[in-house]
């Protein structure tokens, strides 16, 4: 059986779930969920199979993820979890309805965020609840961790490092609602709505010029050798 996939290539955490100092507010609130440092436009993959339930969008004010710009929420009842991918560059590759295998690009890395967050740096923010959205904040919300373990993920902690998502565990399929939640405990609501830590509006998501450009130098590349290719056909035929 397959177990469950990396949202992000690299699986590199900047936050996780628990308490977390707001800049907006400055006050210490609960983060519900876990931010992945990625490249900007990066390819944000389902780690598991679902229907997507709801497709939210950055140009809605108000709207029913206020605050989590471009976003998704796939809905995997054989887990008992709903998961939500927000902040996305440009509107999400899925629409509501679609079936989503383990694997599926939902969309892409990004920083949107319905223009209540000026400076926020791209990332990606992933929630998991055992109650569909929209909802207070932090309501039914559990630790994504926990959730990745149950899929075979684990993270791994190095000790100059980021904490890595990696792949390669096994899978217990046990569903969520029901069991016994130790480190899955739900988090209170915050109130007062999404805000992100202030980590998002640092250095501290930023990645390497290097991985920043690789879209595009492999866009480039990929061009360069399909010319190279056509040229050596007509060559040949001359």
């Amino acid at each position: 059986m397959r177990c469950g996939v990396s949202p992000t290539s690299s699986g590199q955490i900047g936050r996780g779930f628990g308490p977390a100092r707001g800049r907006t507010g400055g006050a210490t609130r609960l983060h519900a969920g876990v931010d992945f440092v990625a490249a900007r436009n990066e390819r944000i993959r389902a780690p598991w199979p679902g229907t997507c339930v709801l497709v939210a969008s950055d140009d809605v004010r108000r709207g029913p993820l206020d605050g989590y710009g471009n976003a998704v929420v796939v809905h995997s009842p054989d887990l008992g979890v709903y998961w939500l991918f927000a902040h996305m560059a440009g509107r999400p590759w899925v629409v509501e309805g679609e079936r989503i295998d383990t694997g599926r690009v939902l969309g892409q890395v990004g920083s949107s965020n319905n223009g209540k967050f000026a400076g926020m740096g791209a990332h990606l923010h992933l929630e998991t609840a055992t109650r569909p959205w929209p909802q207070g904040y932090g309501r039914s919300s559990i630790d994504p961790v926990g959730v990745f373990e149950r899929i075979g993920l684990t993270v791994e902690r190095p000790a100059r490092a980021r904490p890595r998502l990696v792949e390669g565990g096994d899978c217990d399929l046990v569903p969520l609602r029901g069991f016994g939640l130790v480190h899955l405990a739900e988090g209170p609501d915050a109130g007062g709505g999404y805000e992100p830590p202030e980590e998002a509006f640092t250095d501290e998501y930023k990645v390497s010029p290097v991985v920043e450009a690789l879209p595009s130098i492999v866009g480039v590349t990929g061009v360069a050798l399909a010319v190279m290719v056509i040229g050596t056909l007509f060559t040949r035929r001359d």
